[in-house]
C-alpha cells in the first residue's frame, strides 16, 4: 500500500491489523473491504463503516465477494455509498449469528444506516 496504487484492498481484521491497514488504504484513495471471522461483532461493523471502509465482509460469506465487489463498484458508478446493499445482503446473516437485538448497542448508527 505504501508503495503501489491498487484499486481495491481486502484487509483483514485481525492478524496483520487491518484497521492500521484501513487508515493508509485511505490515505492511498484505495477502496478497502473489512474480511473477518474471528473480530466478527457489530462493533467491528460500526468500526469499519466509521473508519471509512467501503465494505465489511464475515468471512463465512466470502463465497459472495465477487458481488460484494461488484456492489461497490456499481455504487461508485451512481455515486451511492458503498454501503448502500450491505444490509440487504448481510443484515439477515447478522441476526441470525447475534440475535434479534444485535443493533442495539448503536441504534443511532444503524436507525441511520439506510441513508449512510
Amino acid at each position: 500500500l505504501e508503495t503501489q496504487f491498487f484499486d481495491m484492498a481486502i484487509l483483514d481484521i485481525m492478524g496483520v491489523d487491518g484497521y492500521a491497514l484501513l487508515e493508509i488504504a485511505n490515505t492511498k484513495d484505495v477502496t478497502s473491504v473489512m474480511l473477518t471471522a474471528n473480530a466478527l461483532s457489530s462493533d467491528n461493523i460500526v468500526k469499519s463503516h466509521k473508519k471509512g471502509a467501503a465494505f465489511f465482509v464475515p468471512k463465512p460469506d466470502m463465497i459472495d465477494i465477487v458481488s460484494y465487489l461488484n456492489d461497490i463498484l456499481e455504487a461508485k458508478e451512481m455515486d451511492k455509498s458503498t454501503w448502500w446493499r450491505w444490509y440487504d445482503r448481510l443484515g439477515a446473516n447478522c441476526e441470525k449469528r447475534f440475535g434479534p437485538d444485535w443493533q442495539k448497542d448503536d441504534k443511532e448508527f444503524w436507525t441511520k444506516f439506510t441513508y449512510i
